[in-house]
């Protein structure tokens, strides 16, 4: 596994120095769609993998808990649009943080983003169509003014654009910190 702790100088931090805030980010693995792991996230997103997301999150979360960073006050799945919800009938990035959920005893918000626009799978577009795909996808919804760090999971990072869309609509409403964890992280 090409684990990225936290809190430390990694790539998945720096895929957003310069485009928005972010405390720390993670990545559980490096995701290659020739490498082994590829199959993990395929699985995940496309067959049913709804047992897999929830295992690899806990897993993940354990690894985090063990470096001793638990600051976190909340978990924020980035959110599918309801037509592709409907479609795959789980959020795999909900799922994941429902391990991640298991391993650090928080609570998950659902409403705090929203999506409304329907947008296609982004996997054959370059950085600046996916930049661009992602822009005004998503919209606030609730938050507890009590909680001061949330934690937005996702799946695969692959150019970072669609967290840093969710980042960008999140610091428009509120200043909280926002920490990123996510199975996979192309390089």
């Amino acid at each position: 596994m090409g684990y990225y702790q936290l809190g430390s100088e990694n790539p998945v931090e720096k895929t957003f120095w310069g485009r928005c805030k972010v405390e720390s980010a993670s990545a559980y693995m490096r995701y290659r769609s020739d490498s082994k792991y590829s199959n993990l996230i395929k699985n995940i997103k496309y067959d049913d993998g709804i047992e897999l997301a929830y295992d690899l999150g806990n897993l993940f979360g354990n690894w985090i808990k063990s470096d001793g960073l638990t600051d976190f006050d909340c978990l924020v799945p980035v959110p599918l649009h309801p037509k592709k919800l409907h479609r795959r009938g789980y959020n795999q990035s909900e799922e994941i943080a429902k391990g991640l959920s298991k391993s650090f005893g928080l609570p998950i918000l659902n409403d705090v983003l929203l999506r409304d626009h329907f947008a296609e799978s982004q996997t054959k577009k370059g950085r600046f169509s996916r930049w661009e795909n992602t822009q005004g996808q998503y919209r606030f919804g609730n938050f507890n003014n009590d909680l001061k760090h949330l934690v937005l999971v996702d799946d695969v990072i692959t150019t970072g654009a669609t967290i840093e869309s969710c980042i960008r609509e999140i610091h428009k409403n509120i200043d909280v910190k926002i920490s990123v964890l996510a199975l996979g992280f192309t390089q």
